[in-house]
């Protein structure tokens, strides 16, 4: 090799050195720089934890949704055997959470998301109304419907059936309205 080619080679070694090490700098910086903006900024995303019960038990494969400001889904899935739902990475915030079973009424409710922190709320599904079976039981000398009204604390009922009653004293007709 001539001596002007092993300059040349000397002098693209350094060029690649020099742009290696340039370019670590570079990473570094860039990295330091995520690193700070995440750790350090009000707009770190925070986190949902979520536990759903039923009288005192925990209600696993409920439906959870969570909406954002402008009603926009960012997140759904089903409860976990132990009722628990959880939502990470969430923008700091105000969000909506609906919560639907079958056989229940639906819930909803607002949870408010900080930066870096865990926001853990505890819901209550309730059950859909079921009505009691139908009583037939009936008052003597009464209608079924008459000790249902009653029953139901219907007292004028009983004021305004004495006051038309037939008795064998009195005819209908001349039974008074008071």
């Amino acid at each position: 090799m001539s001596d002007g080619e092993s300059k040349q080679d000397l002098f693209l070694k350094r060029l690649q050195v020099s742009i290696a090490i340039l370019a670590g700098l570079a990473t570094l910086v860039l990295g330091v720089y995520n690193v700070k903006k995440n750790m350090f900024t009000e707009n770190s995303p925070g986190n949902i934890i979520l536990n759903v019960t039923t009288d005192n038990q925990p209600l696993n494969g409920a439906y959870v949704q969570i909406f954002n400001s402008q009603n926009v889904l960012v997140n759904a899935a089903l409860t976990r055997g132990n009722g628990e739902y959880g939502a990470k990475d969430l923008d700091a915030g105000s969000y909506g959470i609906k919560v639907t079973k079958n056989g229940f009424d639906p819930a909803f409710l607002t949870a408010q998301v900080n930066p870096k922190k865990t926001t853990t709320l505890d819901l209550i599904l309730r059950p859909l109304f079921q009505p009691a079976p139908a009583v037939q039981a009936q008052a003597p000398g009464g209608s079924t419907i008459k000790s249902a009204l009653e029953d139901a604390g219907a007292s004028w009922i009983r004021k305004m059936s004495s006051q038309y009653t037939e008795s064998k004293d009195k005819p209908a007709a001349q039974s008074s309205l008071n």
